[in-house]
């Protein structure tokens, strides 16, 4: 990806509105996201901030951290679409889980 610089494995990831991939580097994984076009440049800023205010201030949890590009932003317009590149999180996709009943009730639209 010359965008950021890096070259690996790229697999599609499932998403609700985005269209994701992973990319496996010898070293690192990585989730490049292309933002669906409803999402406004504010939303995505505000989605970049609130990841880079958590690893400043709870550092302790695990959450993705914000990669920037090659020309140092964290968000590039590309053909019309908003691209962003973060680190990849280990765990089980939520389709991969078993959930209870109550559980989908609560966090279900």
């Amino acid at each position: 990806m010359q965008l950021y610089g890096i070259e690996g494995e790229i697999s599609s990831l499932p998403s609700f509105e985005d269209q994701n991939a992973r990319i496996k580097t010898s070293a690192e994984s990585y989730v490049l996201k292309i933002a669906n076009t409803r999402w406004t440049k504010e939303e995505l800023e505000l989605q970049t901030f609130v990841l880079e205010h958590l690893k400043a201030t709870a550092p302790e949890l695990s959450c993705p951290q914000v990669i920037a590009s090659k020309s140092g932003v964290a968000i590039t317009i590309v053909d019309g679409f908003a691209v962003r590149l973060f680190t990849f999180l280990e765990g089980k996709r939520s389709e991969e889980r078993r959930v209870g009943n109550e559980c989908r009730s609560r966090w279900s639209p």
